[in-house]
């Protein structure tokens, strides 16, 4: 079976640093959301997290970032691009539970502390790019 195939735009390789920040300060400002029991802000802001670091990963690996229109496209990408260990693949599988948990975060004000400590640690990896 084929992989389907993702669409995609490309983007400068050097460019990876700059989704590699806005993923870095979305997690941050997510992290100060939550110590204000702002759950529903931060629980977006999680998700963007997610996105833009998948962007990265994407855009550093093979010089291009999802232009789906689904957010889970931008994890399909990270594994067609991305030759992936176990454990990478585990964190993908993270990746794909937080953006499929974006319409219950928009329209609840669930708590969403079992997604952001290891969003946040995934994020702590990402000198590894």
């Amino acid at each position: 079976m084929t992989a389907k195939k993702i669409p995609r735009k490309s983007v400068d390789r050097l460019r990876f640093k700059e989704f590699l920040t806005v993923a870095g300060q979305n997690m941050e400002a997510a992290a100060d959301n939550m110590k204000s029991d702002l759950w529903t802000p931060a629980g977006i802001l999680i998700v963007h997290s997610s996105i833009a670091y998948t962007d990265a990963l994407t855009i550093k690996a093979a010089g291009v970032r999802s232009s789906g229109e689904h957010h889970a496209m931008a994890v399909d990408l990270v594994a067609q691009v991305l030759e992936l260990k176990r454990e990478d693949q585990n964190a993908l599988a993270h990746f794909r539970r937080i953006i499929g948990e974006k319409a219950r975060v928009l329209w609840t004000s669930s708590r969403l502390a079992s997604v952001i400590d290891p969003a946040a640690m995934m994020l702590k990896r990402s000198p590894k790019l």
